[in-house]
């Protein structure tokens, strides 16, 4: 789900076990065209083994948050890609 300053933006489900982030809409699920700290292929989100999700940095310009390469999601956590914070929720 996105955050805003309004609160809870677009929500984006998780249909498939791999989703890119990114600002190129031609190699990305979610695309964020108008943030320019955007990397066209910035991080991936994806089910690992015994189910448990991460995001992972896709070698992009700004990294996640703190320029690490993978973090596990747990039930509920926030993650920020360039300007987008975003909210990780496992139904």
């Amino acid at each position: 789900m996105e955050l805003n300053p309004q609160g809870n933006g677009v929500r984006h489900p998780l249909t498939k076990d791999q989703l890119v982030f990114g600002s190129d809409p031609r190699q990305c699920d979610l695309v964020a065209v108008d943030d320019p700290f955007v990397s066209p292929v910035h991080a991936t989100v994806q089910r690992g083994e015994g189910g448990r999700w991460f995001i992972k940095n896709a070698r992009s310009l700004n990294g996640l948050w703190v320029r690490i390469e993978q973090v596990p999601l747990e039930a509920v956590c926030e993650f920020q890609v360039g300007e987008q914070r975003l909210l990780f929720k496992l139904p």
